[in-house]
């Protein structure tokens, strides 16, 4: 019995430190000053909400956010943001292919019902500190939370391209599935491509909607000049702000 809870202790010991390994060596670009930071800020009713960060594998969240819970593996975990408060993602390094989500971790909109969320799940996304810095709220698998986000640099980020392209302040997606097009910086429900349905990439249609998608590719915020700044993103519950319009 000692001997197997010594093993059982070791394999316990070598996964934090697994974590802890991955999380400071996992992303290789440095910008010691004028990086990309993210504040979180829960600006609803609710005293607290669950946030989860989900990340490449096999990198880790420990530290972000002040992320000290992991779910399953370094590359998933989350934190409590308590009411009017604000947290920092304080990492200067590169991060490709992050989601930010809010109740619940991500999951296609089959999954979310069955797990209790009627309306299916969005998500923050995006990649930043890296050659090409993007970012946008999802509604693709539905929508189950009032996000805004916006920037403190406005020279730099913008949507579109051509005569479509268009300097970014915020943008605010609605929790009614079908109500989406045309916020810039929002993708609406199931258009993966912005414009349609991706043929390689179709989200499922848990609630029988007629699809609606952009006219032009407005959904993905995006700057090659890694010009420092913050990217806000706030929660507003599911009722707070049901009608707010993205500033555009």
């Amino acid at each position: 019995m000692k001997q197997l809870f010594n093993i059982f202790s070791l394999i316990v010991i070598l996964s934090l430190y697994s974590c802890v390994v991955k999380e400071t060596s996992s992303f290789d670009l440095i910008y010691p000053s004028g990086y990309t930071d993210i504040e979180i800020k829960n600006m609803s009713r609710e005293d607290s909400v669950k946030v989860y960060l989900t990340i490449q594998a096999p990198n880790s969240v420990i530290g972000m956010f002040g992320i000290t819970d992991t779910l399953g593996s370094c590359s998933q975990g989350f934190f409590i943001a308590k009411k009017n408060r604000t947290y920092f993602l304080n990492k200067a390094q590169a991060l490709y292919g992050f989601n930010i989500s809010f109740n619940a971790p991500p999951m296609a909109c089959d999954g979310a019902i069955t797990s209790g969320f009627k309306n299916g799940i969005n998500i923050f996304e995006g990649s930043i500190n890296c050659e090409y810095e993007v970012f946008d709220i999802s509604c693709v698998d539905g929508a189950n939370c009032i996000l805004k986000a916006s920037v403190s640099d406005t020279t730099n980020w913008s949507t579109g391209d051509g005569s479509f392209k268009k300097t970014f302040r915020s943008a605010t997606n609605n929790v009614k599935l079908g109500t989406n097009c045309g916020i810039r910086g929002v993708f609406p429900y199931r258009c993966s491509d912005c414009i349609k349905i991706n043929p390689s990439n179709i989200p499922k249609n848990c609630f029988n909607l007629p699809v609606q998608c952009d006219n032009q590719r407005i959904c993905q915020v995006a700057r090659t000049k890694k010009a420092g700044g913050n990217i806000i993103l706030e929660y507003y519950g599911n009722e707070d702000i049901a009608n707010k319009k993205a500033d555009n």
